[in-house]
C-alpha cells in the first residue's frame, strides 16, 4: 500500500508538470480537472486514471506525461458526433414541421381576410377572449389565460368551450404576425 507521503508527492509532481507545459488545471475532490488542446479532462494521479468532459470510459496513464500525450492524441468516440448530428437534425425536422404549420395557418388567414369572412371571424374571436380591435400581445396573452382559467374542464369548465378559446387565441396571434 502506498503512504500519503508518496501519494501528496505524485500530486504535487503533477502540479509541477502541468505548470511547467503550461496546462491550466483546478484541484476536484479527488482529481485534477485540466485543458488540454481546448478539451476538458479529469486526470486522477494517485490511479494513473483519466477520461475526457461528457465520456464516462476511463482511460489509463502510467506518469503524468503519458497522459498529456495521450490526450493530446485522444479523439472522443464517433458516437458522439452521430448523436450531435441526429439532434441537430431533430431541430431542422421541427423547425420544418413549424413552419408549414405557420404557412398554412397564414394561407387560412389570407383566403378568410380577402373574402370579407376573415372580418366577422375576427371580431368573433376578439368576442370570446373579451378584447377590443386594437389589442396587443401582452393584452391578447392576459386575456387568453384569463379565459383558459375560466373554461378549462378541470376547473369546472366545458371542454368546448376551452377548444375554442384556444383556437381564437391561435387565429389571434396569427394575424397580429401577418
Amino acid at each position: 500500500m502506498v503512504g500519503f507521503g508518496q501519494v501528496l508527492q505524485d500530486w504535487l509532481e503533477v502540479k509541477y508538470i502541468f505548470r511547467e507545459q503550461g496546462i491550466y488545471f483546478e484541484l476536484r475532490d479527488w482529481c485534477y480537472f485540466c485543458l488540454i488542446e481546448g478539451r476538458q479532462y479529469y486526470y486522477s494521479p494517485s490511479s494513473g486514471k483519466w477520461r475526457m468532459k461528457g465520456q464516462r470510459a476511463w482511460q489509463t496513464s502510467k506518469t503524468p506525461e503519458d497522459f498529456i500525450a495521450q490526450a493530446k492524441a485522444y479523439s472522443p468516440p464517433k458516437y458522439q458526433s452521430n448523436q450531435s448530428q441526429s439532434k441537430q437534425k431533430k431541430t431542422e425536422r421541427k423547425q420544418t414541421k413549424k413552419k408549414t404549420y405557420c404557412e398554412h395557418h397564414n394561407a387560412q388567414n389570407q383566403q378568410q381576410q380577402s373574402s370579407g369572412e376573415g372580418q366577422k371571424i375576427r371580431e368573433e374571436f376578439l368576442q370570446i377572449l373579451g378584447l377590443t380591435f386594437p389589442f396587443t400581445l401582452p393584452e391578447l396573452k392576459r386575456a387568453y389565460r384569463q379565459k383558459a382559467l375560466e373554461t378549462h374542464p378541470d376547473s369546472g369548465g366545458n371542454a368546448e368551450a376551452f377548444r375554442s378559446v384556444q383556437t381564437a387565441y391561435q387565429n389571434l396571434v396569427l394575424s397580429l404576425s401577418v
